[in-house]
């Protein structure tokens, strides 16, 4: 009975769309399909004499995971919104979206979850917000919450690497806390404005290495950014290595999309990064394409484009020249790498390490975790058995 219904029903649609096609002069019609496999499907449904009379245009909309990244770029690698995440919090949330949903929703409304709770849980969240309010609070803050501050595992080690008398002033006058409060939330906003921009000009530079040492989205290396000391780690030793035998042309490309991302920056320190990155540009473009000089290894191998299955093979090459002399063009490709090196140690410092980073950062992955990533058969078994914890009251007797 199905089968003959569903026949029918195409049957009529076919008559539909004919006496459509004879109108389409007067009242041009557009019909809309949701294909969930391949636009062959409508050819196969429809007959001969009915597709012809389609023009069909095949669009679709972008995939779950460049809409993750959309929402990444807007609202968590922005330094204008305080409230952010840690890197347990970002695994969590990401872990739910590639491994259970692929909702974009859920993953905002997780963003949101944390944001409550963050506001809920720290009452020094009070200082989580635009620079200049967060000053004047920062002014205001009650006797309480001073001992809050001083009580913060960052606010203590920054305690221990001040002189004896500053500690002695931070530990017992107030109003010396407070001053020194706006100051460390100055920096930390400071911290911010420079962070992203690098964080952004690293990901140009090795998101198309191969293999992605230091991962495909920036979600990635930021989640290794603010965790932990990217420099000591083996993936960015990697990424170096690959970037030490760029191109020319590639290494002048990757530079021109970094001087792109530092013109929307405001920092003083961003804009010099600007002009050192156009300066090292000019150089590079000022270099002859064939220049070397008595005694220097011809640079032929190293102006030729980068063939992923010569890679191994360059680096080799690499090692055995290195106590050789090299040519203009490779002295200044080593200048540039030790250029971004020295600014991805200065500016993608740990989060964790700032000063009163607990004021913006909401770590409580396990609450999280807790929350959003449940089983529901395990949930209801846990609420039927302990319905007190769900609805959070003390009294057990019932």
């Amino acid at each position: 009975v199905a089968k003959n219904g569903y026949n029918h029903g195409l049957k009529i649609l076919n008559i539909f769309y004919f006496i459509n096609s004879r109108y389409t002069q007067e009242l041009p019609f557009i019909f809309i399909f949701g294909i969930a496999t391949s636009p062959s499907a409508i050819q196969h449904r429809l007959p001969h004499s009915v597709s012809s009379l389609l023009c069909i245009e095949v669009f679709h909309s972008l995939s779950c995971t460049q809409h993750l990244a959309s929402v990444f770029d807007k609202l968590i690698l922005k330094s204008q919104f305080p409230f952010k995440l840690s890197s347990r919090v970002i695994q969590v949330l990401v872990g739910i979206f590639l491994y259970h949903d692929f909702s974009v929703q859920n993953f905002v409304k997780g963003l949101q979850f944390s944001m409550l709770e963050h506001f809920n849980s720290q009452p020094l969240s009070v200082l989580c917000c635009q620079k200049q309010e967060a000053l004047l609070s920062a002014k205001t803050l009650s006797k309480q919450n001073v001992e809050r501050i001083r009580h913060l595992p960052s606010f203590m080690r920054y305690v221990e690497t001040q002189e004896p008398q500053e500690q002695v002033q931070l530990l017992t006058n107030d109003e010396h806390v407070k001053e020194v409060c706006q100051k460390l939330l100055k920096n930390l906003h400071k911290y911010h404005k420079n962070y992203y921009p690098i964080l952004q000009c690293l990901h140009s530079l090795t998101s198309s290495l191969p293999k992605f040492p230091l991962g495909k989205h920036i979600r990635e290396l930021h989640v290794s950014c603010i965790e932990k000391n990217l420099w000591e780690t083996e993936e960015y030793d990697s990424a170096l290595q690959l970037l030490r035998i760029l191109a020319k042309d590639e290494l002048v490309a990757a530079l021109r999309k970094c001087a792109e991302i530092l013109k929307s920056a405001s920092t003083k320190r961003m804009q010099n990064v600007l002009q050192q990155l156009e300066d090292f540009i000019g150089r590079l473009e000022a270099l002859e394409e064939g220049s070397s000089g008595n005694g220097i290894i011809s640079g032929k191998m190293e102006y030729q484009r980068t063939d992923l299955f010569q890679l191994q093979k360059t680096l080799l090459e690499k090692e055995s020249r290195r106590t050789k002399r090299m040519n203009p063009f490779e002295v200044l490709r080593s200048q540039v790498m030790e250029f971004i090196d020295s600014l991805v140690r200065e500016y993608l410092t740990p989060a964790e390490l700032q000063p009163l980073n607990e004021v913006c950062y909401y770590s409580s992955s396990g609450v999280l975790r807790q929350r959003l990533n449940v089983t529901p058969r395990t949930s209801i078994q846990a609420a039927l058995s302990h319905p007190f914890y769900y609805l959070q009251v003390t009294d057990h007797s019932f």
